[in-house]
């Protein structure tokens, strides 16, 4: 079956996680970015694939395979770190 969807719902909350930190850097979050953010390139290019076929995704992960598995590890801990280096250059600001 694949884990093509569950990566792409991934890839979505990598995206949300990283704009909205990018925006704390600057200036804090608020609620006029919130418009901004939603038709920004970035999330405008995440959230088509992500929602298109969102519902295999529940099918996908009790398909999962050991590779898969691994496969999906591997996304999520490369998704962690660049979630993580943002918010290193949140911390650095204070």
């Amino acid at each position: 079956m694949g884990i093509k969807n569950i990566k792409e719902v991934l890839t979505l909350i990598k995206v949300i996680c990283i704009c909205i930190l990018k925006e704390v850097v600057k200036d804090g979050f608020q609620w006029q970015d919130l418009g901004a953010f939603l038709k920004s390139p970035e999330f405008e290019a995440a959230l088509k694939p992500a929602v298109e076929d969102i519902q295999k995704v529940p099918a996908e992960a009790m398909d999962l395979d050991f590779f898969e598995g691994i496969s999906l590890g591997k996304k999520i801990y490369t998704d962690i770190m660049e979630i993580l280096d943002v918010l290193k250059t949140v911390v650095k600001k204070e």
